[in-house]
């Protein structure tokens, strides 16, 4: 019997907030609550070095006139991350919880959770291939998860369409979330 029922049943009924995405966190932390699918993860360690190199990039790419607000988001970046001269460690996730039908995003700044974010999805909810402007002179094409309506998230960033589309057809299947790819870009991207 599953002791925990009634409080998955209470976070389900609850509506998208930060308290319930830091209720889900409290379950997933005491392992109270299984992820039924890691969309993303990513784990890494700033040493003082690292930053200080990050930093310099930083500076450098301000100097530049393309390079002005990647620089900036760089240098604002790694201030986020704390004191220069400590080592700082980052987790960033993007899980599905199939017991509310929702993705839980968050990240880790030693220990302490920086942005949450807890995201429902409805039977509108599908996943598109989405174009997204890379400043500007570019776009590039990712894997996006339209909400219904208008709003979508970008879930898959890291990587290429093709090497995505495994964990994509994976989510899908466990969420029960539509993939729809035109015939024009499963050509393109060679995604059979």
């Amino acid at each position: 019997m599953d002791e925990f029922k009634p409080r998955k049943i209470e976070l389900k009924q609850s509506q998208n907030s930060a308290n319930s995405a830091q209720d889900l966190l409290k379950l997933l932390e005491n392992g109270e609550l299984e992820v039924d699918h890691t969309i993303f993860e990513e784990d890494i360690v700033y040493t003082p070095g690292k930053k200080y190199a990050c930093l310099l990039g930083g500076v450098f790419l301000m100097g530049t006139i393309l390079g002005l607000v990647p620089g900036y988001l760089l240098i604002q970046y790694i201030v986020k991350l704390g004191p220069i001269w400590e080592t700082t460690q980052t987790i960033s996730r993007t899980l599905y919880l199939s017991f509310n039908h929702s993705i839980l995003r968050y990240e880790c700044i030693n220990d302490q959770f920086a942005n949450v974010k807890l995201t429902r999805l409805d039977k509108k909810s599908h996943v598109f291939i989405g174009s997204l402007s890379t400043g500007e002179h570019g776009s590039k094409e990712e894997f996006c998860l339209s909400l219904g309506g208008s709003e979508w998230m970008e879930l898959w960033s890291t990587g290429n369409l093709k090497s995505n589309y495994q964990n994509v057809k994976e989510f899908c299947e466990i969420s029960g979330v539509g993939l729809k790819i035109s015939d024009y870009n499963r050509e393109k991207f060679d995604l059979f």
